[in-house]
């Protein structure tokens, strides 16, 4: 079981999921709801959000520059 922690500004909350699983899709269970003009697609860079830790695929796109992939910041509609 793998949990990951949500904090937005007004909330934290923990969701447990079993298998990978998109960030967005997370966040839409909790109906935490971000902007994804591009529907999901990956195109747009409109969804993004901070990993503080933990292991993660994909969510890097020419949408984000290098410093901000340092920092942790990664699409939720392509990271898992």
């Amino acid at each position: 079981m793998n949990t990951i922690r949500i904090l937005t500004e007004t909330d934290e909350v923990l969701h447990y999921f079993e298998d990978e699983t998109l960030i967005s899709q997370l966040l839409e269970e909790k109906d935490i709801h971000i902007d994804m003009p591009c529907g999901g697609k990956g195109v747009c860079g409109k969804c993004r959000v901070i990993v503080e830790k933990g292991d993660l695929v994909g969510g890097v796109t020419e949408k984000i520059s290098q410093e901000d992939v340092e920092k942790g910041v990664r699409q939720a509609c392509l990271a898992t």
